[in-house]
């Protein structure tokens, strides 16, 4: 996948050194999966095109924005940001090594009001996308994280002078439309 055709900004890119690096901060116990990695390797975090996410809760659909995807900065612990971009090691020590989240996750994200997505980074969960709320509720999101970031939606109402973005395919789209036209 090219991520970059579907972020507004990014951070630059990351070599695989870099990537070992942070799974090194991260404590060494935990391994990024290969889509993340991937991502990683091209976006570095930024800024979606796509913003906007469900979140089902209790049965009911809600919806919400993921704001940036979190970038490695290559910072010390004590330097929590580099312009407005989180750094993920610092946000794995403050949130899940704090006690906040469960220290098999990696927060990769954040929405408006301080939620957070994380991705599971070891155990029968691996892999897997999960929402945050502030007040500690978690809610499955995707299975991974490339399924995740083509779940996101365009946000008609921050829709600027060069509209809308252009309509993606996912592969398991394609494969569905063939199905269904086979039928």
């Amino acid at each position: 996948m090219n991520w970059n055709d579907r972020m507004k900004s990014t951070s630059g890119e990351l070599s695989d050194a870099q990537i070992a690096d942070l799974e090194l901060k991260l404590g060494g116990k935990l391994k990024l999966p290969e889509d993340y990695r991937s991502f990683l390797r091209s976006c570095n975090g930024g800024v979606p095109v796509n913003t906007i996410v469900s979140v089902v809760e209790d049965g009911d659909e809600s919806q919400t924005g993921v704001t940036m995807f979190y970038g490695f900065t290559g910072r010390s612990e004590s330097e929590t940001e580099i312009g407005e971009r989180p750094c993920l090691a610092v946000s794995y020590h403050r949130y899940c090594l704090s006690g906040h989240g469960p220290a098999t996750t990696l927060p990769i994200a954040s929405d408006g009001g301080g939620n957070r997505f994380v991705i599971y980074c070891h155990g029968r969960r691996f892999g897997q996308i999960w929402f945050v709320t502030t007040e500690g509720r978690k809610f499955f999101q995707a299975p991974s994280f490339e399924r995740f970031f083509d779940s996101l939606e365009f946000d008609d109402e921050a829709m600027d002078d060069e509209g809308p973005p252009p309509v993606f395919t996912t592969p398991w789209e394609e494969e569905r439309d063939r199905a269904d036209g086979a039928g």
